[in-house]
């Protein structure tokens, strides 16, 4: 059985989870979107897992506090720019969102 779900039911799901506070609403947004391209992509449907999802990707409340996680990768010493960081990042990770008040990654 299955249910096809919508953005709003998507956002909800994480406060039904009781982990409304583990994403921003802005973050969320993006993982659905982001999940809906992967999807339309690989031609394959996936089973919502809100726990999955909260262990496998982390949002930043800025690119500083994120550079700041990683500051121990070598790869930062030439980066002189946001811009700079992102490349870094995405060689390790998928990179979701990438903005001054928010940044979404994959772990790696």
């Amino acid at each position: 059985m299955k249910k096809t779900i919508d953005q709003q039911s998507f956002i909800q799901s994480f406060t039904d989870y009781n982990r409304e506070s583990q994403f921003s609403v802005k973050a969320r947004k993006e993982l659905f979107q982001y999940m809906e391209e992967c999807e339309a992509g690989s031609g394959t449907e996936y089973e919502l897992d809100v726990i999955g999802i909260c262990c496998e990707f982390t949002e930043y409340d800025s690119i500083k506090e994120c550079i700041e996680a990683f500051k121990h990768l070598d790869d930062f010493e030439f980066c002189e720019s946001d811009d700079d960081y992102r490349d870094v990042f995405s060689h390790y990770t998928q990179v979701i969102v990438w903005e001054d008040d928010c940044v979404l990654i994959q772990q790696f």
